[in-house]
């Protein structure tokens, strides 16, 4: 059987990724292996020779692995690109019925949104997903990770000679009204600086909202992505990790807008059309080029609000990731969108959205985090204090200043271990097994009845 693997990785066959899918390979021995490099190819989507080229690999295939590394919590933005311009061309029809393994290498963070984007994708072009594996860039030295590999593929194989798969549920999508937007709106008087920034006049829609939210301030700034010309993707080169510098930064524009971002606006407004699962190429190259930081939290610090086009509450995966984006040190304002059809209901929304972003930035309001930030920031301290911080030395450096290495001091763990050693003592169980719900909540009514005899310093 013939195998088109759709290499998604910026370097090519040299990359973490694509030595997984040569252990694939190496033990398919029913199987023929086809690479197509998507990072070659994109730009010249836009050709039918090229479309054509793509159509007969994609016909000539039993089955289409997608091959990627994770980067910014989704596919690379090239690969992005790739996706949209499948969406945009007749090549979309020779996926249909094709069955699909989805494959990705990464540290685990935030995959799980990663590969829901690329099911439900090919679940809207009618490719039937076989299987969905997620690997560790460090996993291909353990012999069960390749074990897994090689029946990740007999998977493929299984399903391809019995003709199964599972089924889903496309996406359903209705012409939205194009919003016209209010005008004559009351100024709203703040210190904060806002920046708007998106792939926005390529929406007439998402143009208004952002110039009906903008009118309401005389501070805000937009960067509008669709006017770049010049977009370099980000190819995971690393260069950035000892350096902070990143390859392309003399050759484009988006460098230097991440740090006009970062140094000099208090709330930042992302303005997206839904294209497919998320939002556009563009912006997913925006957040793939912030790695120039590394897995320092850039934005931290900032208010976060969210102008989108599109049917937003038809994509959960899509709501999740803008929420993910807004952890890390960032408030979420809110997200406002022009699905609704009473036009009126969006323009009160977008004055609400307004209004809370003078509020939180006046009072300074920052919510707890959330399972997303807490697990997320577990996940890159202990990455960063292991393998990670000898590669990244900026990020080791940052961790370590901000006290980011919060694992369990020497002294708590010696108090929890006498404490379990008390509270295994049958008389102690016992006192504990007919009290607990008292005793839970004992020194939370002393902090209440502390806050009651002192309610003005609060």
């Amino acid at each position: 059987m013939k195998i088109l693997v759709l290499n998604g990785s910026p370097k090519g066959s040299e990359s973490v990724t694509m030595q997984s899918v040569k252990i694939m390979d190496l033990y398919s021995k029913k199987n023929a292996f086809q690479y197509y490099d998507v990072i070659k190819h994109v730009d010249k989507l836009d050709k039918i020779e090229e479309q054509e080229h793509l159509k007969e690999l994609i016909k000539e295939s039993d089955g289409i692995i997608w091959a990627f590394p994770v980067y910014h919590l989704l596919v690379p933005g090239h690969y992005k690109r790739f996706i949209e311009k499948i969406y945009d061309s007749s090549v979309k029809e020779c996926l249909n019925g094709k069955h699909s393994v989805v494959f990705t290498t990464s540290i685990n963070y935030y995959d799980v949104v990663a590969h829901k984007y690329m099911k439900e994708v090919l679940c809207d072009l009618g490719s039937l997903v076989v299987d969905s594996l997620s690997h560790d860039m460090e996993s291909i030295f353990n012999v069960s990770a390749r074990k897994e590999l090689v029946q990740c593929i007999e998977n493929l194989n299984f399903a391809l000679e019995n003709g199964i798969s599972f089924s889903n549920k496309k996406i359903v999508k209705k012409d939205l009204s194009i919003y016209k937007g209010v005008k004559g709106i009351e100024k709203i008087h703040m210190k904060g600086r806002i920046c708007i920034v998106g792939d926005i006049s390529n929406s007439k829609s998402l143009s208004n909202m952002v110039e009906e939210y903008t009118s309401y301030f005389d501070n805000t700034d937009i960067i509008d992505l669709s006017n770049i010309d010049n977009y370099n993707y980000c190819i995971g080169c690393l260069r950035c990790s000892r350096t902070q510098k990143c390859i392309h930064e003399n050759s484009d524009d988006l460098r230097r807008i991440i740090d006009r971002i970062k140094n000099n606006y208090d709330i930042i407004v992302f303005a997206g059309e839904i294209k497919d699962r998320y939002l556009t190429w563009r912006m997913k190259t925006f957040f793939d080029r912030t790695f120039v930081y590394n897995h320092i939290p850039v934005f931290k610090g900032k208010q976060v609000a969210y102008i989108i086009s599109g049917e937003l509450s038809k994509n959960d995966n899509l709501k999740n990731i803008l929420e993910i984006y807004s952890q890390g040190g960032r408030n979420l304002i809110g997200i406002v969108s022009d699905e609704l059809e009473d036009m009126e209901e969006i323009s009160r929304n977008i004055k609400t959205l307004a209004q809370l972003t003078k509020r939180y930035f006046d009072d300074n309001y920052f919510r707890s985090e959330t399972f997303y930030g807490v697990s997320g920031h577990k996940i890159f301290r202990d990455a960063v204090y292991g393998n990670l911080g000898t590669i990244f030395k900026y990020d080791y450096q940052y961790y370590k200043q901000n006290k980011q290495f919060d694992y369990i001091k020497t002294i708590d763990k010696i108090k929890y271990c006498f404490r379990r050693i008390f509270f295994n003592r049958k008389k102690v169980e016992k006192f504990m097994n007919n009290n607990m719900t008292s005793l839970m909540v004992s020194g939370h009514k002393k902090v209440v009845e502390e806050v009651s005899k002192n309610v003005e310093k609060y």
